[in-house]
């Protein structure tokens, strides 16, 4: 099929431009009746890139604390795994007794060594989560598991973000902040690290042997502990704050980042409002905020999945996700905390209450919602898409 040339008109040949519509649509019709050929060198590249699934098998089990783990995982022939930013997550699928649970995980390794096919996650176990405290528990050195491509924009930006970054966190948000120091160390991504750790006693500190052999070796990452239950020399009591951070902020090149829990989030969205950065330059790490029911209420929720229609019970207090989840349906999902769009589905029938709301103005104009971060409010209907 020879392209056809599109000459530009000239602005008063008005007959020209009635002729344009059907000369077009004869030379469509005289084209070849052929598929596009999707084994080019674009699509080989994306699915590089953006794979839908990867398949990686767990080398190593290491034991971080009494609460956290990582999990070196290889891939299965050596073949690089897909680079990613440090601060990103990737989604592991298990299959637990027939059924299929997704959850996402920090990529805690040098993100270099995913040319020579290696990633770790690392995280925190939760006894009454069947997916992560089976892979806290009962994961196999040898076990294959299926991952997703590294996704989320919790990471540094060098376009967007100062060249100095002061890093907040506490709890499982210091795992990206470890994430983060060996793309650093390891000259992956290049910017100063400044973290302010919080935990309640020096016994809860996570990676404080590793970080002082990484801040002994690189000057440009530096850490700063502080304890809220707990006065010991070297570290700060209380809790992060302005007047304890204030002095990291003496120029417009440093961007913030915080991580970790609820309370922490919440709090410095306030505390920080005293400085005047640009909000741009704070960054603030997705989470699912707790559902804080006064009184349980039991719903019925009708879902429909391609030719499929099931009928389960569903709770004010716990997510539509989390209802399909425990009723042995399986759904696409990734982050869990609404943001990446995976398991966008239209609300058909019913009411519902959306928290931390990243849908797009089009989804809130025509009912769709994501399941994972989306509580029922009445009965409903949903069609998973």
């Amino acid at each position: 099929m020879t392209r056809k040339k599109i000459e530009l008109l000239d602005s008063l040949d008005e007959n020209k431009f009635k002729k344009m519509a059907n000369e077009r649509k004869e030379w469509l019709e005289k084209g070849q009746d052929v598929l596009v050929n999707l084994d080019n060198y674009v699509n080989n590249y994306a699915n590089y890139l953006e794979p839908k699934k990867i398949q990686v098998v767990v080398s190593r089990i290491l034991s971080e604390s009494s609460e956290y783990v990582t999990l070196v995982l290889r891939s299965l022939n050596g073949e690089p795994l897909p680079i990613f930013k440090s601060g990103q997550y990737t989604a592991v699928t298990l299959e637990i007794k027939g059924e299929y649970y997704t959850r996402p995980f920090v990529l805690t390794s040098n993100p270099s060594l995913s040319k020579d096919g290696e990633w770790r996650i690392t995280f925190k176990n939760k006894s009454n989560d069947i997916a992560i405290n089976y892979l806290f528990n009962k994961v196999l050195i040898g076990e294959k598991l299926y991952m997703s491509a590294p996704f989320g924009d919790f990471y540094y930006n060098p376009i967007r973000d100062g060249n100095k970054v002061l890093f907040l966190a506490n709890s499982e948000g210091i795992i990206q902040a470890y994430a983060m120091a060996q793309a650093i160390i390891s000259n992956s991504e290049i910017f100063d690290l400044t973290i302010y750790y919080s935990e309640k006693r020096e016994f809860n500190l996570l990676f404080k042997d590793e970080f002082a052999m990484i801040v002994s070796k690189c000057p440009r990452i530096k850490i700063v502990y502080v304890l809220s239950d707990e006065e010991k020399e070297g570290y700060l009591t209380g809790f992060i704050s302005f007047d304890k951070i204030s002095k990291e902020i003496k120029d417009e090149n440093v961007s913030i980042f915080i991580s970790g829990n609820e309370g922490l989030l919440k709090y410095l969205n306030v505390e920080l409002e005293k400085l005047s950065l640009p909000k741009k330059f704070i960054r603030y790490n997705s989470f699912l905020p707790d559902s804080n029911v006064v009184k349980v209420n039991k719903f019925q929720l009708v879902v429909y999945i391609n030719d499929e229609k099931y009928e389960i019970p569903c709770y004010n207090n716990k997510t539509i996700m989390q209802a399909i989840e425990e009723s042995g349906i399986y759904i696409p999902s990734k982050c869990r905390v609404g943001s990446c769009g995976f398991c966008r589905s239209e609300l058909v029938v019913g009411e519902v209450r959306v928290v931390n709301d990243k849908r797009n103005g089009v989804d809130k104009k025509y009912n769709y919602i994501h399941p994972c971060s989306t509580y029922p409010l009445s009965d409903i209907e949903i069609v998973v898409r």
